[in-house]
């Protein structure tokens, strides 16, 4: 058993009952993830070799949810400008049966990130680049808000800096499980033109 196109997790043989059926139990909370909450495939493969040698192969995939739910971004804006109040309306939908996305508390780390431009003394020839980029970040202060009893829930700041403001979003479900997304909007200085992102899709 294994992810799909992964690693193989385990490696085992069963004995068939009278019925002809194994049962097959994996604690999935020991399997880590790329990122907390993400969803991921086991692909199950069971070989039978029967008294003439002829072998039977069965295979099966099962999704693994990595929370109960899963959280959106709803709008498409993706740019803004300081001084003005920004709001990034999120969704969260339930992965289960009977849970429900209402008053699920989110927790947002907001960070800045900027670069700054140096010209660059050190070119060895005309190939070179002219200028030198250094990145820059800066944590914000972390913030809190609940989803309401359709799972929609509003990110809003001002910020007073141009960059780019990412904003990582954790929360848990009802099994404890603690998932987390990232999203972003570029903010560009008071005296900038704005792209507008109204021609695009609803």
């Amino acid at each position: 058993y294994g992810y799909w196109g992964g690693n193989t997790i385990i490696d085992q043989s069963v004995v068939l009952n009278d019925d002809g059926v194994a049962e097959v139990s994996i604690n999935t909370k020991d399997l880590v993830t790329a990122g907390l909450g993400e969803d991921f495939v086991l692909s199950f493969e069971a070989t039978f070799m029967d008294e003439s040698g002829n072998p039977s192969v069965a295979n099966k995939n099962i999704l693994v949810r990595g929370s109960d739910y899963s959280l959106y971004k709803t709008s498409y804006k993706y740019s803004g400008r300081v001084g003005e109040v920004q709001s990034i309306p999120l969704k969260l939908i339930s992965n289960s049966s009977g849970v429900s996305p209402a008053n699920v508390k989110l927790t947002v780390q907001p960070s800045r990130h900027w670069w700054t431009r140096t010209l660059n003394l050190k070119a060895a020839d005309k190939y070179s680049s002219l200028f030198t980029y250094q990145e820059h970040t800066e944590e914000l202060d972390k913030t809190f808000i609940t989803t309401n009893a359709n799972g929609d829930a509003a990110l809003n700041f001002t910020p007073t800096h141009a960059g780019s403001h990412r904003f990582k979003v954790t929360y848990k479900d009802t099994r404890g499980n603690t998932a987390e997304k990232d999203f972003s909007l570029w903010i560009i200085p008071e005296n900038e033109l704005l792209y507008s992102d109204q021609y695009r899709p609803k």
